[in-house]
C-alpha cells in the first residue's frame, strides 16, 4: 500500500469515527444540524455587524462544542494577510460552506471591493447568507447557489466581472485544476491576479499543485500547516499569475 493510500484510509476513518458519527447523533438528538446550531450560537454570542466577533464565535464553537468544516485559525490568519496585501477589488471564492472564509476575505477588502462566492448546497448557502448578513458584509459578499464551473461561465454576463484580482479555491479538490484552467480559458485572470488554494496536500490536489508549481504562468509559494483532528500535514498555496493573457 502506498503512503498516500494509507493517509487516505486514515483520513476517511478519522472523518467517520470522530466527525460524521458524532454529528449524526447530535443532529438526531437536537432535530437540527451542526450548521443550524452554530448559526444560533453566533447570533447569541457574537456582536452583530462585527466580522471579527463573528469569526471568533465560530472558532470558539468549533473548538469547544462541535468540529465543523472551516479554516483553522492559522490558515484564516494567512488568508487575511494575503488578501490585505493584495488589496483586491474583485474576488472569487469557490467553496463557501457557511461563509467563514468569505468573511475573512470580505473584511479585508478595500472600499468598493466585492467577493462572489459559491456554495452548491442550497440549505448551507442560506446559512452562509444569514451569517454574512449578521456580520454586516451582505453588501460586499454575494453567495451563489451554483456549481463553480457554471459560476465561472456566468461571471461576465451576470456579475459584470472583467478580470479577477483574487481567487480562493476551497471546493472539491479534484476540480481545482480544471476550474483554474476554465478561469484562464475565459480570460478572467490578469497579470498579478492572486490564486490561493487550501488543502493542496491533504486531502490533496496533486494535478493543481504540480501545475501551479511548474507552469511559467504562475509564481507559487507553499505554506504548510497541520490539520486538526486528523493531525496530518497540509498546505495552502499562493500563486501569482504572471502573464498578460
Amino acid at each position: 500500500m502506498s503512503f498516500r493510500a494509507y493517509l487516505s484510509i486514515k483520513v476517511v476513518y478519522t472523518a467517520i469515527t470522530q466527525v460524521a458519527f458524532p454529528k449524526l447523533w447530535r443532529d438526531w438528538w437536537y432535530w437540527n444540524t451542526t450548521e443550524d446550531r452554530l448559526l444560533a450560537y453566533v447570533k447569541k454570542t457574537a456582536t452583530e455587524g462585527d466580522p471579527a466577533s463573528v469569526l471568533a464565535a465560530v472558532e470558539k464553537y468549533n473548538r469547544d462544542y462541535e468540529w465543523t468544516i472551516m479554516l483553522e485559525p492559522d490558515k484564516t490568519k494567512k488568508l487575511e494577510e494575503v488578501v490585505k496585501e493584495a488589496s483586491p477589488e474583485v474576488c472569487l471564492e469557490m467553496g463557501c460552506y457557511i461563509g467563514c472564509s468569505a468573511l475573512a476575505i470580505g473584511a479585508q477588502l478595500p472600499p468598493g471591493g466585492r467577493l462572489i462566492t459559491t456554495e452548491i448546497d442550497p440549505r448551507i448557502a442560506d446559512i452562509a447568507r444569514q451569517l454574512i448578513s449578521f456580520a454586516g458584509l451582505d453588501q460586499v459578499i454575494t453567495v451563489c447557489n451554483v456549481k463553480a464551473g457554471d459560476l465561472i461561465q456566468a461571471l461576465r454576463s451576470d456579475y459584470s466581472v472583467d478580470k479577477l484580482d483574487f481567487v480562493f479555491l476551497d471546493h472539491f479538490k479534484q476540480l481545482y485544476h480544471p476550474d483554474l484552467k476554465r478561469l484562464e480559458a475565459n480570460h478572467l485572470l490578469r497579470k498579478g491576479t492572486v490564486v490561493m488554494a487550501d488543502n493542496t496536500v491533504m486531502p490533496g490536489a496533486p494535478d493543481f499543485l504540480e501545475y501551479v508549481e511548474t507552469s511559467d504562468k504562475y509564481k507559487t509559494e507553499r505554506f504548510e500547516f497541520t490539520m486538526p483532528v486528523f493531525n496530518e500535514l497540509d498546505a495552502m498555496t499562493v500563486s501569482v499569475y504572471t502573464k498578460d493573457y
